[in-house]
């Protein structure tokens, strides 16, 4: 007696061979099926995975009008913000809205003192302009803080004489400008044996929590493609993409020789940085500069060493938390995380998948500059640079005896 499998969705006994579609076999069938439903296709769980074609082309419908009704509901809120028909619930949302709407509402009341009329301002009027692209601002500071960001800086630095600080908000610039006229007030943990302090409250909070289990139990969030775990939903929204094919991330680089895209603004601002060579962060120790302060630190944790972080399976020891997690990933666990977008391969780190996937496309994009040669890795290229290096000082070693020999007196 033959075995019939059963779809997924209906149930029903699919007996035709060429009227069934395997999610296991097709990824983006899969991935649609979990973006519908919110169910995950576990490989371990006896489920069947597999669809009629009746059950697939009611789920290729829709999710064609799920993503139509996301498009059209960013094109509506894309239109209202240009309008400015924004609601009270995202005006009080928004802490420099406020201050912007404050700004206009003082030089209204201005007007109508020095007029004696109920005349009111046109906001045109008041607008600061920014003169390298076309954004307008209600308020001065944010003009000079937007301005900053044309230069690859910070938007607010501090103004304490001898502080090279600068933040990204303006709320973190006035709790740092409390360390300076000593406002160092602390949240301390009450719990025995725990001598924690924070800054803030929620991160007290937050402390508690994960710590010691106080208060609301943290919400797990895990993902449907591999099962891993995180603490916050954002971070999951942000790993689902490593499971996608890179033309689907939504922030692409606007370089004309880089195609090049990004899960987020903030990675791809970072990249921008690069492509502008701006690097703000220098190392006081060898001078060494960096593009984003978090990798200044783990720079200057290796000349300092204040920091270990020691893996809990072995006796290895690494300087940062990135390398630690990196170790534990290849070596404990041997996951294999970036497949290659040309074949079946996976490889556990993502420089290791690109120098594969260049021997797919044929990219050599380190040159000798010696003989021309090319090579796919920085380090073929340093061992070739050594030939040159050695037939160097064997020409030099030459050259000298043979002036040596010259300048010998004769007999």
């Amino acid at each position: 007696m033959a075995f019939f499998t059963k779809c997924r969705i209906c149930i029903c006994t699919l007996k035709e061979p060429n009227g069934k579609y395997d999610m296991k076999k097709i990824p983006l069938l899969a991935q649609k099926f979990s973006t519908c439903t919110d169910l995950a296709i576990p490989t371990e769980e006896h489920l069947p995975t597999e669809l009629c074609r009746p059950c697939h082309d009611k789920l290729e419908h829709f999710y064609l009008f799920r993503s139509q009704c996301i498009a059209s509901d960013t094109k509506w809120r894309m239109e209202m913000l240009a309008n400015k028909q924004i609601t009270t619930v995202e005006t009080q949302r928004s802490t420099a809205f406020i201050e912007e709407t404050n700004a206009i509402v003082e030089i209204t009341e201005s007007v109508e003192a020095n007029e004696g009329n109920t005349s009111t301002v046109n906001p045109e009027t008041c607008l600061f302009k920014c003169d390298l692209c076309s954004a307008r601002f209600l308020v001065e500071h944010r003009l000079v803080a937007h301005k900053r960001q044309h230069d690859g800086l910070m938007p607010y630095p501090c103004t304490e004489d001898g502080c090279d600080r600068a933040f990204n908000r303006l709320h973190c610039l006035s709790e740092h400008l409390k360390q300076h006229v000593g406002d160092t007030s602390l949240f301390n943990c009450e719990q025995a044996g725990c001598n924690k302090s924070y800054r803030h409250k929620p991160t007290l909070v937050m402390h508690m929590r994960r710590c010691h289990n106080l208060g609301p139990e943290l919400r797990s969030h895990v993902c449907e493609f591999c099962g891993k775990i995180f603490n916050s939903s954002a971070v999951l929204n942000d790993h689902r993409y490593t499971h996608r094919d890179k033309s689907q991330l939504p922030h692409a680089c606007s370089e004309s020789n880089c195609n090049q895209r990004f899960s987020t603004k903030e990675k791809l601002k970072v990249h921008m940085l690069r492509h502008a060579g701006i690097k703000n962060f220098s190392c006081p120790y060898c001078g060494l500069r960096k593009t984003t302060r978090n990798e200044l630190k783990i720079h200057i944790n290796y000349h300092t060493l204040e920091r270990t972080y020691c893996c809990r399976f072995c006796s290895k020891v690494c300087h940062s938390s990135g390398n630690l997690k990196l170790h534990v990933r290849t070596v404990h666990e041997r996951a294999k995380d970036y497949a290659c977008s040309h074949c079946d391969r996976r490889f556990a780190k993502p420089d290791t998948r690109k120098y594969h996937e260049m021997t797919h496309t044929g990219e050599k994009p380190n040159s000798c500059v010696d003989c021309g040669k090319r090579f796919t890795q920085p380090a073929a290229l340093r061992t070739h640079r050594k030939i040159h290096e050695r037939l160097r000082q064997k020409t030099l070693a030459t050259t000298t005896v043979y002036t040596l020999a010259l300048s010998a007196p004769t007999e």
